[in-house]
């Protein structure tokens, strides 16, 4: 004998399945319920006759189902396996596992580099410790994991001279670097670390990745007066390192920038120049260097064709900004604004952060003509690094007391602090 699903039937059908499962409102019932109507649309001009004996069947799988916590399906396969969650619900099936998250409370950061807007690794020391320590986050700092140990040498926190690395650059997700004055590198994300001796006895003044390529200025007789500076280039992946041939010799005070092929090198002394290649350092032009020749400067580039210099006057130092590659530079304010050891994040010709530990951190949006806070801060709030890993999102070191890195996502208008655990 068989029995006619009607509307009256199917929902005879579902009273049968709840009384059998025991719990109202349980996603088995919805899902049969759902696929009988679907069955119902689909053959109401030739209703089909279906075995009184394969609705109980069907009554009876349900409660079995739910126990294995799996979906029932009775006519026709699923598309999609789903999970059934405690209290009814459900939920897609779950992604590939994250690294377990970890806690560092005290960490001090010191500098931060991005491969990505949610990818970056902060260069810094435990609470504490003057050790150096790279803790890495590929979530925009929700998260974050301790890379490999670098060497009981590497000191990043503390007393200057104690100092052994305050820099970290990563070109992409495995090639990093930490360094200055001593340097190390990582070819596997930060899992190990090895240390880079280039010519001997030396001191990476300052090292930029780019486009497959990473360049470091090495100082060759620390102490020696003045000091002579040597350009080293390798392939990121690796730590063939070789000199670069320039058109003259390179004197401190020196400074480097790259922006894809793009590589700039600043040289003081006897022949102030600023060296210029776009074709990562295969042939170079010279232009006059902007800073002086006896205190230099630093480079910020923005593109290939704006970069930012810093250069110290004295006391205190101001930033300037060329439009065409470093050719010529747009003339500032003549009164000095910052300590000479001030930072720039450089986001375009327009706008260009300072780091300054003297100051709170400092943002122009008119070509450095004027400059207000970026992040409100007490009295003492002093910013030793920022840097921008492109036109919105952006880092910036805080010293003194708070100890503290702060993030940005829409160019700097608002900043938010960094936990590293409570």
């Amino acid at each position: 004998m068989t029995e006619r699903i009607d509307d009256a039937g199917a929902f005879e059908l579902e009273a049968r399945l709840r009384d059998a499962e025991g719990t109202p409102g349980m996603d088995p019932v919805r899902r049969v319920r759902f696929r009988v109507g679907r069955h119902m649309a689909d053959t109401q001009h030739t209703p089909r006759r279906w075995p009184t004996r394969f609705l109980v069947l069907a009554a009876l799988a349900v409660p079995a189902a739910a126990a294995l916590g799996l979906a029932a399906v009775f006519f026709g396969p699923a598309r999609q396996v789903t999970q059934i969650l405690p209290g009814g619900g459900s939920s897609p099936p779950a992604a590939s596992p994250s690294p377990p998250a970890e806690s560092f409370p005290g960490f001090q950061p010191r500098a931060v580099s991005a491969v990505s807007e949610s990818e970056f690794w902060v260069l810094g020391c435990p609470a504490g410790s003057q050790q150096a320590q790279v803790l890495h986050t590929t979530d925009a700092g929700k998260h974050f994991a301790s890379t490999g140990a670098i060497s009981s040498d590497a000191r990043a926190c503390g007393d200057t001279p104690a100092q052994t690395v305050g820099a970290i650059r990563f070109a992409d997700p495995a090639n990093g670097w930490v360094f200055g004055p001593g340097l190390w590198s990582t070819h596997d994300g930060g899992r190990t670390w090895a240390a880079v001796a280039l010519a001997g006895k030396s001191d990476s003044v300052s090292l930029e990745p780019a486009a497959g390529e990473a360049y470091a200025l090495v100082r060759q007789s620390p102490g020696a007066k003045p000091s002579a500076v040597q350009l080293f280039r390798t392939p990121a992946k690796s730590d063939a390192w070789a000199p670069a041939t320039l058109p003259a010799a390179v004197e401190q005070p020196a400074a480097l920038g790259v922006h894809g092929k793009t590589v700039w090198v600043m040289t003081g002394g006897q022949a102030p120049a600023l060296f210029v290649s776009h074709d990562q350092g295969g042939s170079w032009t010279r232009d006059g260097n902007p800073c002086s020749a006896d205190l230099g400067g630093s480079l910020a580039p923005a593109s290939d064709t704006t970069l930012w210099a810093f250069c110290a006057t004295g006391m205190m130092g101001q930033p300037i900004v060329s439009t065409d590659g470093g050719r010529t530079f747009a003339a500032q304010p003549s009164v000095p604004r910052f300590v000479n050891s001030a930072v720039l994040g450089a986001v375009s010709a327009a706008k260009v952060f300072v780091a300054s530990a003297a100051s709170p951190l400092m943002r122009s949006a008119d070509g450095g003509a004027t400059y207000e806070p970026a992040i409100q801060q007490p009295a003492n709030g002093a910013f030793t690094w920022v840097g921008f890993t492109d036109a919105n999102v952006g880092y910036a070191v805080e010293s003194g007391v708070n100890q503290r890195l702060w993030r940005t996502s829409d160019g700097g208008q608002t900043w938010s602090p960094v936990s590293f655990g409570a």
